[in-house]
């Protein structure tokens, strides 16, 4: 007869953040078991006394935050943003769910107050929601002349179902380059570098390497450093890559291989024409 898996609890924790008339936050943290009909969560949730229609819910929820010393979480442009590491560094107690890293697009249910008047703002993550909401596009950093090679490898990693982040189909006219490339850095899940005799450490390529080594501090193993060394001969790798791993391959074969080993996530499942 075979043996049974060892059952593991599922656990269910609240960070909760409840405001009094002077607008101050005060903070407690629960600790419990997941029921069994319930998914294990991490769960945040804002109390207030107003009882505001949705919208103005969100807008006044934001300011209060940021007079309470709350930089982890915010909202631009009506989407609501959590970073997981500076909430954690916030409330310390917050340490039992491994996967609950980095900066996610969250979106809260507002609710009344059981009692009457008074709003409530739930944030329930799981670490399905994680999985889901991460970056998951592959920046290409590469010198201009290079760009007929890079696309070469946009297209195949199009091909295998990634998202890669390529400037000139990423971007549409009018963009703000430094903006644009910030934003696509922010959502990649790697930074794939190619080197060649024609890369320099300089200008909006020193920028790209700056940006990709703050993703890796941030995200951490969510975040891969690829550099790839192609054409051979003596080629100079920009100090700050040094600190990674680089390969130099021999066949783009071979660098497709090295780039899908190194990447943090997974080729998609197969599916159907």
């Amino acid at each position: 007869m075979a043996a049974r898996e060892p059952m593991t609890e599922k656990r269910r924790h609240t960070l909760r953040g409840t405001a009094t008339l002077d607008e101050r936050l005060h903070w407690d943290f629960d600790r419990r078991l997941a029921w069994s009909n319930e998914e294990e969560a991490f769960v945040l949730r804002l109390s207030h006394y107003e009882d505001f229609e949705d919208e103005r819910a969100h807008k006044e929820q934001a300011p209060r935050l940021q007079r309470n010393g709350v930089g982890w979480l915010v909202r631009r442009d009506k989407r609501w943003f959590l970073d997981l590491d500076a909430m954690r560094r916030f409330a310390p107690q917050v340490t039992d769910f491994p996967w609950l890293h980095g900066v996610i697009e969250v979106a809260p249910k507002i609710t009344r107050k059981d009692e009457g008047k008074g709003r409530i703002f739930t944030f329930e993550i799981t670490e399905e929601h994680m999985n889901e909401t991460t970056p998951k596009r592959i920046f290409l950093s590469h010198k201009g002349v290079d760009k007929s090679v890079v696309r070469t490898y946009h297209r195949m990693l199009t091909e295998l179902g990634f998202n890669p982040w390529l400037g000139e189909e990423a971007m549409i006219a009018g963009t703000n380059l430094e903006r644009a490339l910030l934003q696509g850095m922010k959502d990649s899940c790697a930074a794939i570098f190619f080197v060649t005799a024609n890369y320099r450490d300089e200008g909006y390529l020193a920028t790209e390497v700056d940006y990709a080594v703050a993703e890796k501090r941030r995200k951490d193993e969510r975040f891969a450093i690829i550099t790839l060394v192609l054409g051979g001969g003596r080629i100079e790798i920009p100090g700050l890559l040094k600190t990674y791993v680089w390969k130099t391959p021999r066949s783009d074969f071979e660098a497709l291989q090295e780039i899908l080993k190194a990447l943090p996530i997974r080729l998609p499942s197969p599916i159907w024409k």
